[in-house]
């Protein structure tokens, strides 16, 4: 809070500048929480997409398990880059909705895994 006082000695109470600039930033931040940051989840999602898939390489050079015939540690890694690949496509027009259903998506490849 900031006070001044004029000449005819009258008090005028102003608001404090550093209070306003950090009650903006608060809101940027309570939007952007809001907002779900989808493309820091994309990001993530894509990194484990290709971390399964690397780990899965080494596959190929021992027995031929179920899991590797069918291919699971292959399709599960391009499901989540998939997912991941959508929320960075869609961080310009999206809602909360959308990222609860890339983390419901996230989470079932998870399970299968």
């Amino acid at each position: 809070m900031a006070v001044s006082v004029s000449r005819d000695l009258k008090v005028q109470v102003q608001e404090d500048v550093n209070k306003v600039k950090l009650s903006d930033r608060q809101q940027e931040l309570r939007d952007a929480i809001q907002r779900g940051e989808p493309k820091c989840l994309g990001v993530s999602q894509v990194m484990l997409g290709l971390m399964v898939i690397s780990y899965a390489l080494p596959l190929h050079f021992t027995e031929h398990t179920d899991v590797v015939i069918f291919g699971v540690p292959w399709w599960t890694g391009l499901t989540f880059i998939a997912a991941g690949t959508i929320a960075i496509m869609l961080d310009k027009h999206c809602t909360m909705k959308i990222v609860s259903l890339l983390q419901t998506y996230t989470s079932a490849a998870f399970v299968i895994v």
